[in-house]
C-alpha cells in the first residue's frame, strides 16, 4: 500500500510526473544513442573486413606466377594480415560485449530504482539522480532534512516505510479523538523526544515501535492517554482539597464528598444530567472531606483516583482508575429548605449508592 500511495502521489502532482517522464525520455534517448553507435560500429566492421578481403585478393592475383621466396614472402604478410584481422575482431567483439553488458545493467539499475518505492520518481532534485538511489520518500521533505534522525529515516528504508505507515495511523487518529489539541501536545512531546535522544537507527526503530502501538490504541479507545507511560510525564505538586476549574456559579444545595485515607486522591468532576454540560471539577486529597454548594439542577458525578497527580490533563496517569455514579443527584429547594447529598466514595456492604468503572474516553 506505501508504494500504491507513493506511486499515486507522483502520478497525481503534474510536476513530479514531469520529471519523471523527462528521465524515462532521457534513458530512451541515451539508449536510442548506443543502439546507432552499435549499429555504425557493425557497419564499419564490414566494411573493414570486406576492404582487408579485396585486398588479399588483389595480393593473391599480382603475386601469382611469382617464385617460391617471393610466394613465401607473400604469403608471410597475407598472414599477417589475417592475424591483425583475427586480433581485431576480437577486440571489438569484446568492446561489444562490454558495451552489452554496461546496457543490461543501466536496465537492471532503472528497474531497481522503480520498484524501489519510486525513489528516482520522488527525488526532487532533478540535476542529481544519484543521490536519489540512497534517499527514500518520507512524510516530510528529504531534501530539508536537517537534524541527525530525519536524515537517518530518509537514508534507511525500512526506517523510511515506518514514518510512513506513522503518518497514516497519525491521521486517523486525529479522526477518531475528540480533544485534538491534547494529541498534538502528545505528539509533539514525542517528537521533541526523538529528536533529543535518538542518535542511531535502533533507537529509532525502537521509537517507531513504540508510537505505533500508541497511535494504534489511540485509534480504537479515541484516548488520547491511550498507552500513557510514566516516562512521558512529569508530576505536579498535588493540588489542595476544594481546588476546582470554575467558581463563576452560585451555588446553594449543599453537596459534602468523603474519601478514604487509603492514599488515592480524587478528582471529580460535576455536569448536567440531561444535557452534560460541564459544570466544575475539584480535587480532593485523600482521607480529606469536601464542601460545597452547588445550583439547583440534576447532576451525574464522575470521579477519577489516583496517588501521583500529573495535572489535569493527564491526572493521576496510566494508573488513573475512572468512575461515574449510576444514580443522578437532584438539588432542589423543597419549600422549606434546599436539599442536597452526601457522598462517601468509600466502599461498604449494603451501600446505597453504586459505582461503574467507565473507560478513559467515558470521562
Amino acid at each position: 500500500m506505501a508504494l500504491i500511495n507513493q506511486s499515486y502521489e507522483v502520478l497525481s502532482d503534474p510536476v513530479k510526473r514531469r520529471k519523471h517522464d523527462i528521465w524515462i525520455e532521457e534513458q530512451e534517448a541515451q539508449q536510442e544513442q548506443r543502439a546507432q553507435q552499435e549499429q555504425r560500429a557493425q557497419q564499419e566492421q564490414r566494411a573493414q573486413q570486406e576492404q582487408r578481403a579485396q585486398q588479399e585478393q588483389r595480393a593473391q592475383q599480382e603475386q601469382k606466377g611469382s617464385d617460391d621466396s617471393v610466394f613465401a614472402k607473400i604469403f608471410s604478410n597475407i598472414e599477417f594480415l589475417f592475424v591483425g584481422t583475427i586480433g581485431l575482431i576480437i577486440i571489438i567483439s569484446i568492446l561489444d560485449l562490454l558495451l552489452f553488458s554496461n546496457n543490461k545493467s543501466k536496465d537492471d539499475e532503472y528497474s531497481t530504482v522503480s520498484d524501489a518505492s519510486e525513489s528516482v520518481l520522488l527525488a526532487d532534485n532533478e540535476d542529481n539522480i544519484e543521490n536519489s538511489k540512497t534517499t527514500y520518500p518520507a512524510s516530510f521533505d528529504c531534501n530539508k532534512a536537517k537534524s541527525l534522525t530525519e536524515n537517518l529515516i530518509c537514508n534507511n528504508e525500512d526506517l523510511a516505510i515506518a514514518d510512513l505507515e506513522l503518518a497514516s495511523l497519525l491521521k486517523q487518529a486525529k479522526t477518531t479523538v475528540t480533544d485534538k489539541k491534547a494529541l498534538n501536545n502528545r505528539v509533539r512531546k514525542q517528537w521533541n523526544y526523538r529528536e533529543k535522544n535518538c542518535k542511531d537507527e535502533a533507537c529509532l526503530f525502537e521509537w517507531f515501535n513504540y508510537q505505533k502501538i500508541v497511535l494504534t490504541q489511540i485509534i480504537k479507545t479515541g484516548n488520547v492517554n491511550a498507552g500513557l507511560t510514566v516516562k512521558e510525564l512529569t508530576p505536579k505538586p498535588l493540588p489542595e482539597t476544594g481546588h476546582n476549574d470554575n467558581s463563576n456559579f452560585e451555588g446553594v444545595a449543599p453537596l459534602r464528598i468523603k474519601t478514604p485515607s487509603t492514599g488515592n486522591h480524587y478528582f471529580v468532576k460535576i455536569e448536567n444530567a440531561y444535557t452534560h454540560k460541564h459544570l466544575v471539577s475539584y480535587f480532593i486529597q485523600s482521607g480529606d472531606l469536601l464542601e460545597i454548594n452547588l445550583p439547583l439542577g440534576t447532576y451525574n458525578i464522575k470521579y477519577a483516583s489516583g496517588q501521583q497527580w500529573y495535572g489535569n490533563e493527564h491526572l493521576f496517569g496510566p494508573e488513573t482508575a475512572y468512575a461515574k455514579a449510576d444514580q443522578n443527584f437532584n438539588f432542589r429547594f423543597d419549600g422549606y429548605q434546599y436539599t442536597g447529598y452526601t457522598i462517601e466514595l468509600i466502599e461498604q456492604v449494603n451501600g446505597n449508592l453504586k459505582t461503574s468503572h467507565i473507560d478513559p474516553s467515558q470521562f
